[in-house]
């Protein structure tokens, strides 16, 4: 067997040494065989030759060392390519080389064969020389000339000066990448090596900077015994250009179609689906591949076939333009809600070839429909609560008004008996407290719209708080013949808790004076009981009883149970709104539970935090007959009416009463008098009250001011204290509070 394999390698080395190309074989750099014709090309015996390395015959050594040992380790390599043979007379032949990985004695190596290409480059040198050199360097092409040997510039012409700006003796000894962006540099190199002929493109750099698009071609040839490199250089700025037009000439229609946010469609006159854009993959999942050459029914509803096959007949024949809604179905089975457009498809002759449309999808508008249709819906509900409320709040005004105006003006113009006169009395003041009322929910509203709503935490006695509401309402439930309890679960030491009592107060009486209105006979019961992190409120009553769907309206703002003119009840349908905001702005939460006929619990939990005894503020008796020595209080205010009531609520105490009527008849007052006291009007001419304030505080700070203001916002209370007051009341002022306020002072 091996002496078989021996006899065919031997043959194989005697084939190769009778081919005519010179044949080299290496392995690593060494040379290990050579054959005739490559002893007669290159000048060498076959001796010579053994002792060089592979690349010492090239006239680009490095290069072809490089791609040498590259090709070994199996790096992927040129395998053809032109190249000078080094002739052992120092004289080079061009040769035509290419090389293959073999294995020889066993072993991996490189087989390199080449033949003698001289008389065709020759010939080429010739025509170069005779014609092609002479043409280039002619100043009249359009096409920039370069020479360069090694890289290095040796001449030019006219359109390589004009085309990068440089003068010839400039680029007489310039480097070659010079002339190209540095992107580009390597392949030029690599280009310039190789000897690559082909035309090739790149970026060219003028000598100002600028880049422009280039086309490069390589020659080499043998100039004054020198190997020269010419190098043709084309702008190809307008045929790039023009390029970039044509491209999006002709990609324009795929272009338009494709940054569409809808899907562009074609059919042919089957109805066959010819074209579909990408965002027909958005819409329904499925690729565009899947539906080419698919009926476009495949595609939608079955409800809307028979719609869907007529506009696209009737489309066919009488050229007609369709905008219609339909459902398709997507990947899975999802039925979509879709907006076509659609038109026919005419040839050049004007002939009915397919449809052409766009379909997008309208889920979201379709949504939005139907919220409109929604929000119209309660826009329409909520214009009747305004119109019913608007009219209420007609009635729940007027009605306090006529009761305040028309017995104060029996009292102001007719004799009226003693015993009528404390009656009409107690009208005008139950009137004008519904009247406040009215108001106050008006404001507080407002408030909590505004956020102008701050939570004052601070420790007080729950017990006492409860006890104070009991007394204030026990007349108003018996007036109605109920009975109200208030059920405490602590005593009253362990009842101090921290919270805002004066939201607290506000809620529980809304809820008893909501349940004692509901309720015709029976009883109203307040308790409370520790839950955990939480006390839990409830106020239940014998009442009217709400129904699942007034349990549910409740608490929106300006509903009523009743909104007929038939009711038999007060209110603006304000006060369960606001007391859910309140325990809301409490960090707690409020719900209902009630039976028609039988009764309603309303029920609110509040975090739980136990108070400390410090600061707590001991109640104040309502009285100033106690003062050991007269009291002189200085009442800042324009409006008479406002004097003259308090002037007639202080007027029975040991007080004595001075008027200012602006804010600088109160400070020059202050001034040059002993005061004990100032009642402080926010809203006087000349200096207000807030600027007085200030400036008396400079003059007198120990003098106490009491600022009283119509306005019950919580920013107007603020810039009252900033300015220095020491308490704040607002109007209207009712005896009890004005009392406790001055008392404190005293």
């Amino acid at each position: 067997m091996n002496k078989a394999n021996n006899t065919i390698e031997d043959q194989y080395k005697e084939l190769i040494e009778s081919n005519s190309n010179g044949i080299i074989i290496y392995r690593g750099e060494d040379i290990i065989f050579a054959n005739h014709s490559c002893q007669k090309i290159t000048g060498y015996t076959h001796p010579e030759i053994l002792k060089l390395k592979f690349w010492e015959l090239a006239y680009n050594r490095k290069v072809v060392k490089e791609r040498g040992l590259k090709r070994q380790k199996g790096e992927k390599v040129i395998d053809r390519y032109e190249e000078q043979v080094k002739r052992k007379d120092n004289t080079f032949v061009w040769v035509e080389y290419s090389a293959k990985n073999i294995i020889w004695d066993g072993e991996p190596a490189i087989m390199g064969s080449f033949y003698d290409i001289s008389k065709q480059k020759k010939i080429e040198l010739q025509l170069l020389e005779s014609e092609k050199r002479y043409k280039a360097l002619a100043n009249i092409t359009n096409e920039a000339i370069f020479f360069s040997n090694n890289g290095i510039g040796i001449d030019c012409n006219k359109t390589a000066e004009r085309m990068f700006g440089y003068t010839r003796e400039e680029v007489i000894g310039m480097r070659g990448t010079t002339i190209v962006s540095d992107k580009y540099k390597p392949l030029i190199v690599e280009r310039m090596l190789s000897n690559y002929a082909e035309p090739y493109e790149a970026v060219g750099l003028k000598k100002n900077g600028d880049e422009f698009p280039i086309e490069v071609q390589g020659l080499q040839i043998i100039y004054n015994n020198k190997a020269t490199r010419v190098t043709i250089v084309r702008d190809i700025s307008k045929q790039k250009e023009s390029e970039i037009n044509f491209i999006k000439s002709e990609n324009k229609y795929q272009i338009l179609t494709e940054s569409l946010t809808d899907c562009v469609f074609m059919l042919d006159i089957n109805g066959l689906f010819t074209y579909l854009s990408p965002v027909f993959t958005k819409i329904t999942d499925f690729k565009v591949e899947e539906f080419i050459g698919r009926h476009f029914l495949e595609g939608i509803a079955d409800d809307y076939h028979d719609k869907i096959i007529s506009i696209f007949n009737t489309g066919i024949q009488e050229f007609k333009n369709n905008l219609y809604e339909i459902e398709i179905v997507a990947k899975g089975g999802n039925r979509i809600p879709t907006e076509i457009s659609s038109s026919t498809l005419l040839d050049e002759n004007n002939i009915p070839i397919g449809r052409i449309g766009t379909f997008r999808d309208i889920t979201n508008r379709k949504i939005n429909e139907r919220s409109l249709i929604i929000a119209k819906e309660k826009a329409e509900e909520s214009d009747k609560l305004k119109t019913a409320f608007l009219q209420n709040m007609s009635h729940e005004i007027r009605t306090p008004l006529n009761g305040i105006l028309g017995f104060a003006d029996l009292l102001r113009t007719e004799y009226t008996p003693s015993q009528d006169v404390m009656k009409y009395s107690s009208i005008i003041y139950k009137s004008g407290s519904r009247l406040q009322s009215l108001i106050n929910n008006v404001l507080d509203i407002s408030k909590i719209e505004a956020g102008s709503v701050e939570v004052n935490i601070k420790p007080f006695v729950l017990n006492h708080l409860l006890k104070d509401i009991e007394n204030l309402l026990k007349s108003k439930a018996k007036e109605k013949h109920l009975t109200l309890s208030i059920l405490l679960d602590l005593e009253d030491e362990d009842s101090l808790i921290l919270s805002d009592s004066e939201k607290l107060n506000q809620i529980i009486i809304n809820l008893i004076n909501n349940a004692i209105k509901f309720t015709s006979k029976g009883e109203v019961i307040l308790s409370y009981s520790i839950e955990k992190n939480n006390i839990r409120f409830a106020v239940k009553d014998t009442g009217l009883g709400l129904s699942p769907e007034n349990q549910k309206l409740v608490f929106n703002r300006f509903y009523q149970t009743d909104l007929s003119k038939k009711r038999g009840f007060e209110g603006a349908g304000l006060g369960l709104a606001i007391t859910k905001d309140l325990v809301e702005l409490l960090k707690g939460e409020i719900g209902v539970n009630s039976e028609e006929n039988i009764g309603t619990e309303f029920w609110f939990r509040i975090p739980y935090q136990k108070g400390s005894s410090t600061n707590v503020r001991v109640n104040i008796k309502d009285n100033l007959e106690l003062f050991y020595k007269t009291i002189h209080i200085l009442i800042a205010e324009d409006d008479d009416a406002n004097y003259l009531y308090l002037e007639a609520l202080l007027s029975k105490y040991n007080v004595k009463l001075s008027r200012a009527v602006n804010g600088d008849e109160a400070i020059d007052y202050c001034e040059n008098n002993n005061v004990d006291l100032v009642l402080m009007d926010i809203n006087m001419p000349k200096t207000d009250g807030l600027e007085a304030t200030k400036i008396i505080k400079e003059l007198k700070s120990n003098l106490p001011i009491i600022v009283q203001s119509a306005s019950a916002f919580e920013g107007d209370k603020k810039a009252a204290f900033d300015a220095g007051c020491d308490a704040f009341i607002s109007k209207p002022i009712i005896k009890k509070d004005l009392l406790q306020q001055i008392k404190l002072f005293f």
